[in-house]
């Protein structure tokens, strides 16, 4: 079986397939510089991509957190019910957090600082409109 070979999209040369990357239409040689900055480029999108989504998976969980407690506080609402609106794979992770907060209803300073920062929502909501 003969080895596959393809033509080089930059310089135009003839090579293995092992030789080359896919770059752009095509197929170029590892070694020019425009392809070891793509692999580079696409390196730091992928180690981005991941550094966002562990973000993203911070926020959302404290997010829960604070929601969870501050429903059931000021509204009353079951933590059952809230804890079915968090994903199934952050449910441990929040019901933990909630615990070493000290359960699910706010302490006394807690609850006048979330209603301190509610009501500074809501006037700068105001000022927006």
């Amino acid at each position: 079986m003969p080895i596959k070979t393809v033509e080089c999209v930059i310089c135009k040369e003839e090579v293995t397939k092992r030789k080359t990357l896919v770059y752009k239409d095509g197929r170029a040689c590892r070694e020019h510089q425009e392809v070891q900055d793509a692999v580079l480029e696409q390196k730091l999108k992928e180690e981005q991509d991941i550094m966002w989504a562990k973000a993203d998976q911070a926020m959302r969980r404290i997010s829960a957190v604070s929601f969870i407690r501050c429903y059931h506080t000021f509204r009353g609402v079951p933590v059952m019910l809230l804890m079915s609106r968090v994903r199934k794979d952050d449910r441990e992770w929040v019901a933990d957090k909630i615990e070493e907060m000290g359960g699910p209803i706010m302490s006394g300073e807690e609850t006048i600082n979330a209603a301190f920062m509610a009501s500074h929502i809501a006037k700068r909501v105001k000022e927006i409109e």
